[in-house]
């Protein structure tokens, strides 16, 4: 007897078409993958809900196994980034957490605590320590420095 599949189309098979056809050991920093051509790989439309639901996953194992961040090209497709292109990548998702923890704080400090039930309140109380955390993190001196560019020379 077969089982019910209930969780949609399973990913990987797309997943691992974009792994074949553009493999980790050919990409170079600069490379453009067009959407065009993902669109047919994938046979899939880049408006839809599927196409970035696999060339997410794409990115995210291209990330996490072999150290290449994707960024995308408005209109065009996915750019393999350059070191000194992730410095500019990493610094805007910072900045992007920073203003997220902003927005966050002015919710927590429209919430009237008192209609709060217990477990909401420790919920609050820890949200909002991570919060100012955040917030405290993007004004004053990490306590350890990054090492300087002297530091990691070989």
């Amino acid at each position: 007897m077969t089982s019910v599949y209930f969780k949609g189309i399973p990913t990987e098979p797309d997943l691992q078409k974009l792994l074949d056809k553009y493999p980790h050991t050919e990409m170079k920093a600069g490379q453009i993958i067009y959407y065009d051509d993902v669109e047919t790989i994938l046979n899939t439309d880049k408006k839809s809900a599927r196409f970035w639901t696999i060339t997410t996953k794409w990115r995210n194992t291209l990330q996490s196994k072999f150290g290449f961040i994707v960024d995308t090209v408005s209109g065009e497709g996915f750019k393999i980034l350059s070191e000194k292109e992730k410095v500019g990548f990493g610094g805007r998702k910072l900045k992007s957490a920073g203003n997220m923890a902003k927005k966050a704080y002015h919710v927590f400090s429209v919430t009237d605590v008192m209609q709060l039930d217990d477990p909401s309140k420790s919920e609050y109380n820890s949200a909002v320590r991570r919060t100012v955390a955040i917030l405290h993190s993007q004004k004053l001196k990490p306590r350890i420095a990054p090492p300087t560019l002297a530091e990691t020379a070989v």
